[in-house]
């Protein structure tokens, strides 16, 4: 059928290679490969280009990719019932769901998609809830992931600086290395936040281990503890403007270091297509 052919080119522009686009279509490389080439022969175009680490469209490709999605939205519209419900499309999300940048996900998407309703839920124990079935999607961090049992969408969610008091003699500077806190007090994030472990190993990837004086749950806690010159912390500076705290300081680091999240579902389930077009409009929105 052609519309496989539409499909696995979608999948493959938005995945960037033929396996990902596989387990999103729930078959073989082979006939992602085998779509692709019978629609390249009916076109009389290239649309990939093939390398080692996966495939990119062609200019052949990137003029046809709007055409193509509207094929195969017309398609899926002549199958959905002219009279429907609102969709609503519920997913979780690990605390504080600022870090993903949900507000502007949110927005696009219901620029893009306005009937479906999304309905975001903070909570914890996001990836058994998923392979459970609980829901289909959630938004964690990116540290322990099992990939053997969930697939994820990777992004970065923003640049990681230095934290302190204005009085601190670092607070001046322009940027710092991370190795010049080597002797500072911290305060980081409870370890049952899993950005914890990413600070310690990104500390330690810079010859040190951080001696840390207090822990917290809440981001506004890790701030009150260092406007109270109780040492220093990491944080982003997306969600550090989300704080008035006047007596802190915010230095970039010398360092490129980010905090990643993923959008996660479980690995060979088949999503709904409320869930479907999320999944799509996310792995086109971290390729852009």
């Amino acid at each position: 059928m052609k519309m496989d052919r539409y499909k696995a080119f979608l999948a493959a522009a938005t995945s960037g290679k033929f396996y990902e686009a596989a387990e999103e279509m729930y078959i073989t490389p082979a006939t992602v490969s085998k779509h692709i080439s019978a629609l390249e022969k009916e076109l009389g175009v290239e649309l990939f280009e093939r390398t080692p680490h996966g495939v990119s469209l062609t200019k052949e490709g990137e003029a046809r990719l709007p055409l193509i999605q509207q094929i195969v939205e017309s398609y899926e519209t002549i199958l959905t019932p002219e009279v429907q419900e609102e969709k609503v499309l519920r997913i979780y999300t690990a605390p504080p769901p600022s870090r993903f940048g949900l507000a502007e996900i949110i927005s696009d998407f219901a620029s893009e998609h306005p009937d479906i309703r999304l309905e975001i839920e903070e909570r914890r124990g996001i990836t058994k809830a998923v392979v459970a079935g609980e829901c289909e999607l959630g938004f964690v961090g990116t540290k322990y992931l099992n990939h053997d049992i969930l697939q994820c969408i990777t992004m970065k969610t923003g640049r990681i600086a230095a934290i302190m008091h204005n009085d601190h003699r670092l607070a001046k500077r322009d940027s710092i290395s991370l190795k010049e806190l080597e002797n500072e007090d911290f305060i980081l994030p409870n370890p049952e936040v899993g950005v914890y472990q990413v600070y310690i190993d990104y500390c330690k990837s810079c010859g040190f281990l951080p001696h840390v004086r207090q822990m917290a749950f809440r981001d506004d806690s890790v701030l009150f503890y260092v406007s109270n010159k109780q040492g220093v912390s990491l944080f982003v500076k997306e969600m550090f403007d989300l704080f008035n705290y006047n007596d802190i300081t915010l230095v970039p680091l010398e360092e490129e270091l980010y905090r990643t999240g993923a959008l996660v579902k479980a690995r060979n389930r088949h999503l709904s297509p409320s869930a479907e077009t999320f999944w799509s409009f996310m792995r086109r929105r971290i390729k852009k």
